[in-house]
């Protein structure tokens, strides 16, 4: 064999520079809107008790937000973890049937947009709801949630988004425990 038949084909790799410059680029854009709502916060807090700052942290608003925020993370991990490792358990180490469809069925959510799903729940047990409707217990046009018995849409039982948020993390969390499980055989 002649010495060309034995080389490897040269591959072209962008200069470090141009990594380096754009990694930076990508960096400072992303800290960019962070910074400037730090200094904004940071810029009157020798006002004392007149700042934004000691408004925001006093008012009773955002300790509630942090705790729903906190609870519905916390419970969403928790969900997660449980129908994640069910759902590996399930087709990692048993023979269930028709076991393409079921990944594909389970993956499905990771391939739509919260936003579109979020939608489609407003438009399946909104005011419009055709189901509800039938039912009769649609939510007025217009109502706030507030006004709607806690019965009466499933869209205002509790915090929707509390009860289905961890359903997007369920499919990775699977993806992950079954790719640590032995397959059957």
């Amino acid at each position: 064999m002649s010495d060309m038949a034995l080389r490897q084909p040269a591959v072209s790799r962008p200069p470090l520079g141009l990594l380096w410059l754009l990694l930076c680029l990508v960096a400072l854009l992303s800290l960019l809107p962070s910074l400037r709502l730090l200094v904004s916060a940071l810029f009157d807090w020798q006002q004392g008790s007149n700042s934004s700052l000691w408004r925001v942290l006093s008012n009773e608003t955002t300790w509630i937000a942090l705790r729903n925020s906190l609870y519905t993370s916390g419970l969403g991990t928790l969900l997660s973890l449980l129908l994640g490792s069910l759902f590996a358990f399930c087709l990692a180490l048993t023979n269930i049937r028709g076991r393409q469809i079921w990944v594909f069925l389970f993956m499905l959510p990771m391939m739509i947009p919260p936003q579109v799903t979020a939608l489609s729940w407003l438009q399946l047990f909104g005011p419009g709801s055709i189901l509800l409707n039938s039912l009769g217990i649609a939510p007025g046009f217009g109502s706030r949630t507030r006004s709607i018995p806690r019965r009466a849409s499933p869209c205002c039982w509790g915090s929707s988004t509390r009860r289905w948020s961890f359903w997007r993390c369920v499919p990775s969390y699977s993806a992950c425990q079954k790719s640590r499980l032995k397959p059957p055989g």
